[in-house]
Parts: C-alpha cells; sequence; structure tokens
C-alpha cells in the first residue's frame, strides 16, 4: 500500500492511497499528535462550513441512489432525508447524516492542525475535489462499517457457549450445548435496542471511525472476546488509543 502524500495537493490515483492518508491521520490522533476538538480559528472555521456541506451532499447522494436502484420514486421519501422521523432505533436519517457531518468536520480540522503542525500529511481542506471526493468515501464507508458492527448488524466472530436444559418426553433431563454470536443482533428488537443504548458514539466523543478502522475494530475486539459488547463499544467509542486502554484493564 502507498504511504500517505506528503505535499498538500498530490493527488490519490487509486483508494488504496486516499486509505492510507486516512489511516495515518487516525494514526497521529492516537498518539497524540493532535485533537478533533478544541476552538477553531477562523481557517479551521471555514473548512467546517465547507466539509459540512460535502459530507451532507455525500450522504444524501448515496441514499437517493440506494432509493433509485430499488425503483423507489417517492417525493415523500426523499424530503424525509431533512426530517426527524425515526427510521430505526430511534434514530432519524437526519440524526444519522448529522454524526456524520460531524466525523468528517472533525476529520477536516484535524488534518489542518495536523499539516500546520508539520506532520507530514495534507490538510482535508486544501486536497483536490476528487481527492477529497476518495477521503471522504473512505469515511463513509467506515462509519457506515463501524455503525453495522457496533449495533450487531456484522459481527467480529467472537462466540459464546451456553448449555440449555432440555425437558425430554420420557420425563428426563438433557442438556444441550449452544453456540452463538456473541455480539450479534438475533432479532430487529434487539437492533433497534443496540442503536437506541448504544448511540452513534459516546457523546461528544468522535465516532470511531476517526480513531481506528473497522479491520482494527474487529482485530481488538477477537483479542478482547471476554468483554461485554456494551462495555467494549463504550471503550471504543469513548477513548482516544482504545488499544492502549485495553490493555492497561488488563
Amino acid at each position: 500500500m502507498s504511504s500517505a502524500p506528503t505535499t498538500p495537493n498530490q493527488e490519490f490515483p487509486n483508494f488504496d492511497q486516499a486509505n492510507s492518508y486516512v489511516e495515518t491521520v487516525r494514526e497521529l490522533y492516537r498518539n497524540g499528535a493532535g485533537e478533533y476538538r478544541g476552538r477553531r480559528n477562523e481557517d479551521q472555521q471555514l473548512i467546517a462550513e465547507v466539509t459540512s456541506d460535502e459530507a451532507r451532499l455525500l450522504v444524501d447522494g448515496v441514499m437517493l441512489g440506494l432509493l433509485a436502484l430499488s425503483g423507489t420514486d417517492d417525493k415523500k421519501t426523499t424530503a424525509n432525508l431533512d426530517s426527524d422521523e425515526q427510521i430505526i432505533g430511534s434514530h432519524s436519517w437526519k440524526s444519522f447524516r448529522g454524526e456524520f457531518e460531524r466525523l468528517l468536520v472533525g476529520f477536516g480540522v484535524l488534518t489542518n492542525r495536523l499539516h500546520r503542525d508539520g506532520f507530514g500529511v495534507p490538510s482535508y481542506a486544501d486536497l483536490g475535489e476528487a481527492d477529497r471526493i476518495k477521503a471522504a468515501s473512505v469515511m463513509l464507508t467506515d462509519f457506515l462499517a463501524h455503525n453495522a458492527l457496533r449495533f450487531g448488524v456484522d459481527t467480529s466472530g467472537v462466540h459464546k457457549t451456553d448449555f440449555k436444559t432440555i425437558h425430554t418426553d420420557d420425563g428426563g433431563i438433557k442438556h444441550e450445548r449452544i453456540t452463538y454470536d456473541k455480539d450479534k443482533a438475533k432479532t430487529r428488537h434487539e437492533l433497534d435496542k443496540n442503536i437506541r443504548k448504544r448511540g452513534f458514539s459516546s457523546s461528544p466523543a468522535t465516532h470511531q471511525a476517526g480513531k481506528i478502522s473497522p479491520k482494527e475494530y474487529v482485530k481488538l475486539r477477537r483479542e478482547h472476546p471476554e468483554m461485554d459488547a456494551d462495555d467494549f463499544n463504550q471503550a471504543v467509542s469513548f477513548y482516544t488509543d482504545v488499544r492502549k486502554e485495553l490493555e492497561n484493564r488488563e
């Protein structure tokens, strides 16, 4: 995989390089080189405004594309992109989109600070339009993947074994061994419950896609299968360097 660009206007010929750029920024953040939070200067305020617009257009474009592919031609559905109508687990499309806006705005501000402080990565705002789209698309893809893992739509493959007591027809008792996925939601009701309880992040913490990749999430989860899923997701969402935090707990 190619290394991250070292000049503000260098293009990403492919998504691998855009992904490398995002990974480099995450690593610098985990190492304390920069912060998502904090007072923004005038340039960073402008970056935040422009990046927010780009995030909104990207997310809505994906949604409208999905509606078109599904054959949906419903003006009411399209209008609901800006409403507070709940779509799943007490979250509206508006709140979903707003969380991604917050993530990408934070990324834009963080990269500006890292570039300013000489860490060798370009500011997101200084990239050409095509490169910003690639970087933002990497962030959106990972945002969706993290949400799927966090809520139990997808899974890291951590399993748990229990024993179920069964009463037989002849009045006897037998114990059946049952192995199941520890993190995957088994019903729509459980999925909705997970979403309501866990949210997108431990507010006001930055969404975990700004800190680690989904691949790293899966690796960490497999390294800590004994943790309760809610506790694990809270740690991933809240701490800057979750690997270090989990190691300290041990």
